[in-house]
């Protein structure tokens, strides 16, 4: 589990509003989920013991080849409909809803035994970066191998490795249980938000 943690409202950059919420952590040194860099490009991603991301940067920058040896698990419990519900229904605004999941993930990532938090200075922000690109959103749902090369910031060929997020487990088939309930959830206006 993780230390102390001091929680702020980061401030509006363009006057009033929430932007994202900062997190000062006292503890644990080294997260249960951490990235480490082993020289000539090569990383990977660790939780707890198990390996679930080996990768190698592209000689240009400009993506990564993978492998996803399997065994990550989620540092967030599942979301039931009854939490997502509740959240959306209690919040007068989208300002609230996106405060009140940024407090809620905090609360799990802290109490998460194998979680990325560690020793250090944090920033949960609404929305996706500057250089995220929409159209990769398709391609994550259509293309994701156990083993490949991704691509960012447009760059890169074929076409169906420019994706912005690579997820650390398979995503689940679109006929799945709990693709259906994330549907159901999508027309009610109940969906939260990826935390990424």
């Amino acid at each position: 589990m993780s230390g102390q943690a001091t929680r702020a409202a980061l401030p509006a950059s363009l006057g009033g509003g929430w932007d994202g919420l900062t997190l000062d952590v006292a503890a644990p040194a080294r997260s249960g989920l951490r990235a480490e860099a082993a020289g000539d490009g090569r990383f990977l991603i660790r939780q707890a013991d198990r390996v679930v991301l080996l990768a190698r940067q592209h000689p240009r920058h400009h993506g990564v080849h993978y492998a996803r040896p399997g065994g990550y698990r989620s540092p967030v419990p599942p979301i039931t409909a009854t939490l997502a519900r509740r959240i959306r229904e209690t919040s007068a605004d989208g300002t609230i809803w996106s405060a009140r999941w940024a407090h809620q993930f905090v609360t799990w990532l802290r109490q998460a035994v194998d979680g990325p938090l560690h020793q250090g200075s944090w920033v949960l922000a609404d929305g996706m970066p500057h250089w995220a690109v929409p159209g990769h959103w398709e391609r994550l749902r259509r293309v994701d191998p156990d083993r490949g090369h991704i691509t960012w910031f447009g760059y890169g060929h074929p076409e169906d490795d420019q994706r912005d997020v690579l997820p650390l487990r398979q995503l689940d088939p679109a006929g799945a249980d709990r693709v259906r309930a994330w549907r159901r959830q999508a027309r009610d206006g109940m969906l939260p938000p990826a935390l990424l």
